[in-house]
């Protein structure tokens, strides 16, 4: 079927680059600097919406361990993560702990061709640097579709007689 299309088996963006979007945190570009005043050492919980009609984001703030405490509006255990992946209309709720001048907020779009930085600062003005992008992830069939949609499929395209249970267990018993 990939071979029948004009795209990369790893293409999952319908758009994408640099000059195509122009991303926003709280409505404003990196260059206009949202910028949020904070105390050194007081946690702090913010919530990311992410309101992009198709665009997924791995967002970070370099220096911090980021607590996700809820998503989709609701509580999570608590979990420690260095930065998270997210969806379109998904919401995370963190805790993050600013112990510097300043910290940035960055967010990368999944493919790589553009980002968004702002700033969560102890003093007014400051701003701490924007980290450079991270390399590009390529994804299998399975990240993109799920292994259990691809495996949905198996029945109709490979093994017609076989149920979905022991399509599951062939899989994972070899």
């Amino acid at each position: 079927m990939w071979n029948q299309m004009r795209m990369m088996p790893t293409d999952f963006t319908d758009l994408s680059g640099e000059t195509t979007f122009t991303y926003l945190m709280n409505g404003k570009t990196t260059a206009a600097n949202w910028s949020q005043l904070v105390k050194a050492g007081q946690p702090v919980k913010l919530r990311f919406i992410n309101g992009s009609a198709q665009t997924i984001f791995d967002v970070r703030i370099p220096g911090l361990k980021i607590k996700v405490v809820g998503t989709d509006g609701n509580d999570v255990a608590p979990v420690d993560v260095d930065d998270f992946r997210i969806g379109v209309a998904e919401t995370y709720d963190v805790i993050v702990t600013p112990t510097r001048d300043a910290h940035t907020i960055f967010a990368q779009n999944i493919d790589r061709t553009g980002f968004v930085a702002t700033t969560l600062a102890t003093k007014r003005g400051a701003r701490a640097a924007i980290p450079a992008m991270d390399d590009v992830e390529w994804l299998t069939m399975s990240d993109m579709m799920g292994l259990w949609v691809l495996m949905a499929m198996i029945p109709v395209m490979l093994r017609p007689n076989m149920t979905l249970r022991q399509i599951c267990a062939s899989i994972v018993h070899g």
